[in-house]
């Protein structure tokens, strides 16, 4: 992922396996490669969070993305479906799907991510306990250890033989 300087000087995010910058080449990409830069957008939002002195410069990095691919998502039979290429101005470029959708929703989503407290700890100031019954505790009911008899035994040994001869059975058909 990469940041590219376009218009007015702003970095604009683009993956480079997927839209060479200010080129209309066709995207050399897979359909995972679409949606990386939502990835990537998520990520640097939650790096805001966790390492406070990255604020300001991710902010600018996302809110230079974010106006660039709401300027894309002006396409489709609805006007509102977003590109894939950012960096080639406001207009859309044809590109459509889930991975163009998830990209822009990310990065313009990731600007709100100041809005509410970060991650809580447990010092600070969550309130979550662990529950070592795992929930059993909240039924009523004590979760014992399993009590297998001879006859447990049995079936499951009766069924360990069934799906062995089965698999050795199948093999032997494979190669005959």
């Amino acid at each position: 992922m990469f940041f590219a300087n376009v218009y007015g000087g702003s970095r604009v995010m683009y993956e480079a396996a997927c839209q060479p910058v200010n080129s209309t080449n066709l995207p050399t990409c897979n359909t995972d490669q679409r949606s990386f830069k939502a990835y990537f957008s998520r990520f640097l939002g939650l790096t805001s969070l966790m390492l406070p002195e990255t604020r300001d410069t991710i902010t600018k990095y996302l809110t230079d993305s974010a106006n660039a691919a709401a300027g894309t998502c002006v396409g489709g039979t609805d006007g509102h479906t977003c590109g894939l290429a950012w960096t080639n101005g406001s207009y859309w470029d044809g590109y459509w799907g889930l991975g163009e959708q998830m990209s822009a929703l990310e990065v313009i989503v990731n600007l709100r991510v100041h809005d509410k407290p970060g991650p809580l700890t447990a010092s600070d100031p969550g309130t979550s306990k662990g529950n070592p019954a795992a929930g059993f505790a909240q039924n009523n009911f004590d979760a014992l250890p399993l009590m297998l008899h001879q006859k447990d035994r049995a079936g499951a040994g009766v069924i360990t033989a069934i799906i062995g001869v089965s698999i050795i059975g199948c093999g032997v058909w494979l190669l005959l």
